[in-house]
């Protein structure tokens, strides 16, 4: 999912099917450009993955993410967006840097 101004990319997101596991899909990227954020786009390219997710009868979506402090406004935000952590990996990235597992539950599409 791409958002635009012009010629200009404000966001997208990134996202596919989890070989070997029906009707799941990692959410590999969403970013928002630092001029575009706090205006709801984020949440605006999130909901319109999920719902093409949805529609190709995707029921679970996953992503990781850091768990260090500097992260906090992004668990906030997916946290917002119905997202919860089920996992968490200790000193992943280096010490004191955990990865984070997020999952969210998809209604299916019709």
């Amino acid at each position: 999912i791409f958002a635009e101004t012009g010629d200009t990319l404000d966001a997208y997101a990134c996202f596919g099917p989890i070989p070997g596991a029906p009707g799941r899909y990692d959410l590999y990227w969403i970013a928002v450009c630092p001029d575009a954020r706090r205006q709801g786009l984020g949440r605006e390219v999130l909901t319109r993955a999920e719902q093409l997710m949805s529609a190709a009868g995707v029921s679970r979506v996953y992503l990781d993410t850091a768990g260090r402090a500097a992260y906090q406004p992004t668990h906030a935000f997916y946290f917002s967006c119905g997202y919860r952590t089920i996992a968490e990996l200790a000193d992943y990235y280096a010490p004191g840097d955990s990865k984070l597992i997020m999952m969210k539950e998809l209604s299916r599409g019709p």
